[in-house]
């Protein structure tokens, strides 16, 4: 439960600071499965099709935010124009 309670005090310090978060999607990665990560001869790779797929879904994620982001700005540059 730590680190839940911290992620929600994270969050609650980023929204005073006005922070952008992504909340969606979440997941949660254990690294201790050996199916999931190969960490031998420190490879470090990721074998999970699984893994690869959420990690895809996060980059997606990180993408459209931030195209939401940058359109966002441009139009109140415009609009101040």
């Amino acid at each position: 439960m730590g680190t839940s309670r911290a992620q929600y005090h994270l969050r609650q310090v980023g929204v005073f600071l006005n922070l952008h978060f992504i909340s969606k999607p979440e997941g949660a990665f254990f690294i201790w499965e050996p199916s999931s990560v190969d960490l031998a001869g420190g490879k470090n790779e990721i074998t999970s099709e699984a893994w690869h797929a959420k990690l895809q879904e996060v980059a997606e994620a990180v993408r459209d935010h931030s195209r939401r982001l940058a359109a966002g700005k441009a139009a109140l540059e415009e609009a101040s124009v």
